[in-house]
């Protein structure tokens, strides 16, 4: 993946252009992450989640790499402090589900 200077001065641009109306949430800066993505590779794309995924819940994107399902996408507001969601429950949600673990053993311990 090779991401160009002008990918992403665009990307932070647009964002930033969109933090500054001071209206602007989560769902807000969903176009641009898209956009940024998909344009750091062109056998990438994404795809807003509309099913709940059983031991998920929703995410917020379905990444395909040359059409074949490779991740989960969950994006966050500017200002949450990722420290706390790496340590918080939906990320072992995401990690089990994800992993299609069925044993307890297999499963990933929450903090």
């Amino acid at each position: 993946m090779f991401l160009s200077g002008a990918v992403v001065s665009q990307y932070v641009s647009s964002v930033a252009k969109e933090y500054q109306t001071g209206n602007a949430g989560e769902l807000s800066y969903r176009s641009y992450f898209e956009s940024f993505i998909e344009s750091a590779t062109n056998e990438t794309h994404l795809s807003e989640e509309q099913k709940t995924i059983k031991r998920i819940g929703r995410p917020d994107f379905t990444s395909f790499l040359k059409s074949i399902k490779n991740e989960y996408i969950e994006t966050k507001d500017i200002l949450v402090d990722l420290d706390e969601e790496v340590s918080g429950t939906q990320l072992v949600k995401y990690l089990n589900g994800a992993c299609n673990r069925e044993s307890e053993a297999g499963r990933v311990e929450q903090p």
